[in-house]
């Protein structure tokens, strides 16, 4: 049975073909204890062989450290089914790092359907190499299981480094598209903000490039709706 030894909220998946309920958030290499925190925030692949979730825990992964020391930072993990195993997503940059949180706060994940890709925001600054801005504001990244990489997704035309802000994002089942919401920062060309609020953009993997979605009408694609639209 599971061992509950953080009395917080801990994440489970049940499978309904068995009535069988496998704990997601258990500490690295315990799959029968809880890790030493609480986690929420979770989001499942279609088949159930993936789940994102946000956690404060700091025993998830296998030699996971902390180097800013703060307890109660949240990041984003990746649990795979099978072998019941756990990647830390919200890494800071740098070969060797897999398991080294980033320096701010990460949450509001989704995942593809494969697995391949989660997307995440962050008040991070050193999730990827040569990121500018973005110290005080939340940012969209996508990560690449295959290859550990993670992109900036809520930049400006022609500066995919350029952090302008971006909140709750969701992925698409290929992982080629990301629907987020954003402020009046120029996070596409040609577009011109009549609201002063949140608008909603959908950025392309394919051409690393974003494009708002709340537009005022086909003949003018670039301007923003004249109202506050929310989450994707």
């Amino acid at each position: 049975g599971v061992t509950d030894t953080n009395n917080v909220s801990d994440i489970f998946l049940y499978d309904r073909d068995t009535t069988t309920n496998q704990l997601v958030s258990h500490a690295a290499g315990l799959p029968n204890a809880t890790a030493d925190y609480d986690s929420y925030s979770m989001d499942m692949s279609p088949t159930g062989e993936y789940v994102v979730l946000s956690s404060k825990a700091s025993n998830l992964v296998t030699g996971q450290s902390d180097p800013n020391n703060n307890s109660e930072s949240l990041n984003v993990f990746l649990w795979k089914r099978i072998g019941s195993e756990t990647t830390l997503i919200s890494r800071s940059f740098g070969i060797g790092n897999e398991a080294t949180e980033a320096n701010g706060f990460s949450f509001n994940s989704t995942v593809s359907s494969n697995g391949q890709y989660v997307t995440f925001d962050s008040s991070s600054s050193d999730l990827v190499d040569g990121q500018s801005g973005g110290n005080d504001i939340y940012n969209v990244f996508r990560f690449d299981q295959t290859t550990g990489e993670i992109l900036l997704v809520s930049h400006g035309p022609g500066s995919p480094l350029a952090a302008l802000g971006g909140y709750a994002p969701v992925i698409n089942a290929t992982g080629d598209s990301i629907f987020f919401r954003a402020g009046d920062a120029p996070l596409a060309s040609g577009v011109v903000d009549r609201n002063g609020f949140w608008d909603l953009y959908v950025y392309s993997a394919d051409t690393d490039s974003n494009a708002v979605v709340t537009r005022r009408a086909p003949a003018l694609p670039g301007l923003t709706g004249n109202g506050f639209s929310d989450l994707p």
